[in-house]
């Protein structure tokens, strides 16, 4: 189990979520909305330049996550 970080990504790699940490429930609970959940696969497709969000691919949905979100997901990689 890892802490996500922009150093341990590679275009084309597949994360499993494996837990979330930190203490900011809203946080939290607005990417379960987005449908992370603990045993959901990502694939990570880039990263948008000048520090833009990191571009995921989640089954059919591509989804923008901020550093601040990134940063309460532990993963493993597949």
């Amino acid at each position: 189990m890892m802490l996500l970080n922009q150093y341990d990504l590679v275009p084309g790699h597949s994360l499993e979520i494996s837990d979330f940490q930190g203490s900011d429930d809203l946080l939290i609970e607005r990417m379960h909305e987005m449908g992370l959940r603990i045993g959901v696969r990502l694939k990570f497709i880039r990263r948008a330049p000048f520090s833009g969000p990191f571009l995921f691919q989640l089954s059919t949905t591509l989804l923008a996550l901020r550093e601040e979100e990134l940063a309460c997901l532990k993963f493993k990689v597949l």
